[in-house]
């Protein structure tokens, strides 16, 4: 009884929480719209492309870098096509996590605050 009690609760305990879905249903409808910006400008409808150029938009944040990431991988996007891409991707990427760690983060005091409370 003992064992079974435990692996619910290790069961429900995996479970991921509502913040965890929506992040899930952002990222799909993230895709889903890279998806549509690819097929409406190059007739292509590929899931999997996708989330490439998602992915090297993340690691490649300005237009400079996102459009001769994509060239390196064989890309023949207009100007057009790169700059929608990537603003539309910086703004409907969910932001990275917080820490998670238990620690609480303490910032050292700056000269000019150290200053300013002795005042």
């Amino acid at each position: 009884m003992a064992v079974a009690v435990a692996m619910a609760g290790a069961l429900i305990g995996s479970e991921p929480g509502p913040a965890e879905e929506l992040a899930k249903l952002e990222y799909l409808s993230l895709v889903s719209k890279v998806c549509t910006e690819l097929d409406n400008h190059l007739g292509i409808n590929d899931k999997d492309l996708a989330e490439f150029v998602i992915s090297l938009a993340e690691k490649n944040t300005t237009f400079d870098t996102f459009k001769a990431s994509l060239v390196k991988n064989g890309a023949e996007f207009t100007d057009s096509l790169i700059s929608n891409l990537l603003r539309l991707i910086q703004t409907m990427r969910p932001p990275a996590k917080p820490s998670t760690s238990k620690d609480p983060v303490v910032k050292p005091k700056t000269e000019k605050k150290k200053k300013k409370k002795k005042k």
